[in-house]
C-alpha cells in the first residue's frame, strides 16, 4: 500500500506545538521510508521535535 503525507511546516512546530524544529530539512512530500518531523514528549512532558522513519 501507498501513502503520502504533507509534513507539518517548521512554522506551525514552533506556533502551535511550541518545539524547535529539527535542524535539519526534510522533504515537502512523505512517503514510506523518508524522513518527516514528529513531536515527542519525555516523562516530565518536554516536548521536542526529531526527525524520524516508519522503518
Amino acid at each position: 500500500m501507498c501513502t503520502n503525507y504533507a509534513p507539518v511546516q517548521r512554522q506551525i512546530l514552533r506556533d502551535i506545538f511550541g518545539v524547535e524544529p529539527p535542524p535539519t530539512e526534510w522533504k515537502s512530500e512523505t512517503w514510506p521510508d523518508y524522513a518527516a518531523p514528529i513531536v515527542r514528549a519525555d516523562g516530565d512532558g518536554h516536548r521536542d521535535s526529531v526527525l524520524a522513519t516508519s522503518a
